[in-house]
């Protein structure tokens, strides 16, 4: 079984069809960024709590041999900001670990579930 790894914002069966048509895989894994970056909670325009790192993102194993949906996967991760999150600095560094904690958080989930519901891979020919 060949996997590969693409990370597409177009839909998945124009990604599917036109890799499908132009290599040999046997199966196609899209990966989809659905929101990435910070997020806060507001009542109008007042802040009501500290922002966290958020990433979300959509998961799909595509059998190319028949565009069928084998697998479809959502992994989304929230993570709280250390304080002091309004750092004086440009780069944000307390900010910059959760989004990267969110991020790592949310691809780890995504593996395991993928590799926990994955079909069994295809005999080969002999």
């Amino acid at each position: 079984m060949l996997l590969a790894a693409i990370c597409a914002y177009a839909s998945t069966r124009f990604v599917a069809g036109a890799i499908g048509l132009q290599m040999t895989w046997i199966q196609l894994v899209v990966l989809e960024i659905q929101a990435a970056g910070t997020i806060r909670s507001y009542y109008g325009f007042i802040p009501t709590g500290a922002p966290r790192g958020y990433f979300s993102c959509r998961g799909s194993l595509i059998d190319l041999s028949n565009n069928k949906l084998l697998w479809t996967a959502v992994g989304v991760q929230i993570v709280p900001i250390e304080k002091p999150w309004d750092q004086p600095s440009d780069s944000y560094p307390n900010a910059t670990t959760a989004f990267y904690r969110a991020l790592e958080g949310a691809k780890t989930m995504m593996v395991r579930n993928l590799l926990s519901t994955a079909p069994a891979p295809l005999a080969s020919a002999r």
